[in-house]
Formats: structure tokens, C-alpha cells, sequence
């Protein structure tokens, strides 16, 4: 596991010494959120594979593009909450509809 941590480094090195840090972080950060996104972490989950994909990361020095992973990432980020909101409300609705209590919400919501 030696050589994935000392990748994982050089990497986390190379981007500090790039002149665009905060745009390469942003980049980074955004592109991060994307490879773990659907990633589900159970107990079977080892540690090798977030290293795997951490290493899957791809770098630019290409402004426009970075610029325009981090508005993409924004946007996902922003139509999650929405979704989630919306999501709220039609629970609630439901929950009216059918006139559940509080403890029936609470056993539905448990699964």
C-alpha cells in the first residue's frame, strides 16, 4: 500500500506547486465529488479503493476547463439540494394526504 500513499503525495505536491492552486483544488475537489459520488461505503469497502480512485484523478492546466468542472459541479450540487427540497415537500404532502402522525412518519422515514 506504500506506493498508492506515495503516489497519492506526489500528486497533493505537484498541485501545491502549480501557480492556479485554488483553481487546480477546485478542479480537483469537483472531480473528486464525481468519482465518489456513487461510491457506497460499507464495511467490505477497503481503504485501497478510495486510494484507487483518488489516483484516478485527472489534472489540467487548461483554465476553461477547470472553470467549467467546477460550474458543473455547482450546478449538480445546487439541483441536488433542490431535489431534496422537492422531495421534503411531496414527503410532507403525502404525509398530509394521508394524515399521518408523527410516530407513522417516523416508522415510514426508518424504512
Amino acid at each position: 500500500m506504500a506506493v498508492p500513499v506515495a503516489a497519492f503525495f506526489s500528486l497533493r505536491v505537484r498541485i501545491r506547486r502549480s501557480n492556479d492552486y485554488r483553481a487546480a483544488n477546485t478542479f480537483l475537489s469537483a472531480h473528486w465529488r464525481h468519482a465518489v459520488r456513487d461510491t457506497n461505503v460499507t464495511e467490505a469497502f477497503e481503504g485501497r479503493k478510495l486510494i484507487r480512485k483518488l489516483l484516478q484523478l485527472r489534472r489540467t492546466d487548461n483554465p476553461a476547463l477547470r472553470e467549467q468542472v467546477a460550474q458543473l459541479d455547482a450546478d449538480i450540487a445546487r439541483l441536488d439540494r433542490d431535489i431534496d427540497a422537492a422531495e421534503r415537500a411531496m414527503n410532507a404532502y403525502v404525509y398530509d394526504l394521508y394524515g399521518l402522525t408523527e410516530e407513522e412518519i417516523r416508522l415510514v422515514e426508518a424504512g
